[in-house]
């Protein structure tokens, strides 16, 4: 069951599914994260962390983002 709210206070959301893509299978970052968490490495959380971080706070600095939530 899915419930949703009448009035989210949002402007806007942002998403971005790594994981895999249809055609080709599992990203490298995909890989990563999959190896992660099966096998609680911190490193590699670690690597994950470095590779995506420039990323988000260049879209937080440029969208001035005040708020994130993580699924």
């Amino acid at each position: 069951m899915i419930i949703t709210a009448e009035k989210t206070f949002l402007n806007n959301v942002y998403y971005l599914d790594f994981y895999s893509i249809e055609r080709f299978g599992k990203t490298k970052l995909g890989q990563l994260l999959f190896y992660g968490k099966q096998s609680g490495d911190k490193k590699i959380i670690k690597d994950i962390v470095e590779i995506i971080k420039p990323g988000i706070e260049e879209i937080i600095k440029i969208h001035k983002i005040d708020a994130i939530g993580s699924e």
